[in-house]
């Protein structure tokens, strides 16, 4: 079975399994080692589902009391064919703020093309214009933002927003309405309920 095989091998494995921590995948996956002592390599990564256009963002774990650099690195390699930023964490608690912040996060985002292309219907503007625009706006300032990563997003929104214009009245309603608050309070919820999962699952066995 794959417990023997992982024994006798010892690979690096590589989970995308949401809120499984490592201790409970090593648990179950050494449950049959015929050493007690051995413990599986386990690398944990919480990717998004850009990956499925080469686009993702990704965040890695790896218990380093048994992970070797050499599987480390090959960990990452996996996580690089499909994200264009990944990153590692020193603690896997963390691996749930990735999971607020960018896993989550692509749902966000549709959440906003939805009320930008909306709004653009209720104007007047045909659907598919609304959509296009809004979709290559999104597209365009994310690849602003990473080309100039050591900016402030501040900086950026600044930089467009021109005093008494266009832009600043769109703004003051974003403002007015904690719309920042808000953004913030969605990713923790979305942090909390993975911790809440992580709990769930880890129970199950």
């Amino acid at each position: 079975g794959i417990s023997a095989a992982v024994e006798k091998h010892s690979p690096v494995i590589v989970s995308i399994a949401a809120g499984v921590r490592c201790a409970d995948l090593s648990r179950w996956i050494a449950a049959s080692f015929a050493d007690k002592n051995k413990q599986p390599a386990l690398v944990r990564v919480m990717p998004n589902t850009p990956a499925l256009v080469s686009e993702g963002a990704s965040g890695l774990f790896a218990d380093l009391t048994v992970v070797s650099p050499k599987q480390k690195d090959l960990a990452f390699a996996v996580a690089g064919s499909f994200s264009k930023m990944a990153y590692w964490v020193d603690k896997e608690v963390l691996l749930d703020v990735v999971t607020g912040v960018s896993g989550s996060g692509p749902a966000y985002f549709f959440y906003l093309l939805e009320a930008l292309e909306n709004a653009g219907v209720e104007l007047g503007m045909p659907r598919e214009v609304a959509r296009g625009l809004a979709a290559q706006t999104c597209l365009g300032a994310g690849k602003m933002a990473l080309a100039q990563l050591e900016t402030d997003p501040a900086i950026l929104r600044k930089n467009v927003t021109s005093p008494k214009g266009t832009t600043e009245a769109g703004i003051k309603v974003l403002d007015d309405s904690g719309a920042k608050k808000i953004m913030m309070d969605c990713v923790k919820a979305a942090t909390a309920r993975a911790d809440e999962l992580g709990n769930i699952l880890g129970s199950q066995v």
